[in-house]
């Protein structure tokens, strides 16, 4: 399995990106991932450090503020043409355990995963039910290249309305704007993969292999 992540912008939430930069240097669990970059100053920071890295920009956004998480969508994109299939990481996600020798038989099946996320507002508004819940995109599996693409087009296609990129994942994976949880749950789920402390179905896992890092603790 091939594992992503990402860094662009050098203000705003960067203080706690390189806090979460040092968490992962230091992270009892280590595994080979290839960072895409935005940013001539990150790229030297990230290699200086030892991480492999890709430029992608050397400017550091190639999106204004508001948009800036097309960033992300923009890596899953690129990501998609240098492997069949990937996981992407935030950077305040962390392996808990060795990854299992199976570990790659986990995603026999699947275009795409993500752990359903409850937030305390809306987001969703076109939905008539289930406005809160979106797919986090702090740990997505992509295995077709196609996905990617597809999500990139969605979001781009309502750019104007600075959509997150999770937003544009709930379109993804929506049947006829509205959301089936028994079909996400079957479909997108990934539990045992990665939970956070607001999953929807966190009551179901026992044994996640990769968790969120918040404040200084494990969600």
């Amino acid at each position: 399995m091939n594992f992503v992540r990402t860094l662009w912008g050098t203000d705003g939430r960067r203080l706690k990106m390189n806090r979460d930069i040092q968490y992962v240097l230091k992270a009892k669990y280590s595994f080979d991932f290839i960072t895409y970059v935005y940013g001539k100053d990150n790229f030297k920071q990230l290699t200086d450090l030892g991480f492999s890295c890709k430029l992608l920009s050397e400017e550091d956004r190639i999106y204004p503020s508001k948009q800036e998480f097309g960033h992300k969508i923009n890596t899953w994109k690129e990501a998609s043409k240098d492997y069949e299939k990937f996981v992407y990481l935030d950077w305040d996600v962390f392996l808990m355990r060795q990854l299992p020798n199976n570990f790659d038989e986990l995603f026999i099946g699947k275009d795409f995963m993500a752990t359903l996320r409850i937030y305390h507002n809306r987001k969703t508004t076109w939905r008539k039910e289930h406005q809160r819940k979106v797919p986090c995109a702090s740990w997505c599996y992509f295995g077709k290249k196609s996905v990617a693409n597809t999500i990139h087009k969605i979001w781009k296609r309502d750019l104007k309305r600075c959509w997150r990129e999770e937003l544009a994942l709930a379109k993804y994976t929506e049947l006829n704007n509205k959301l089936d949880l028994n079909y996400y749950y079957t479909m997108f789920e990934s539990i045992g993969l990665f939970c956070l402390r607001n999953s929807v179905y966190r009551d179901i896992d026992h044994n996640t292999l990769f968790k969120h890092q918040t404040k200084g603790r494990i969600d």
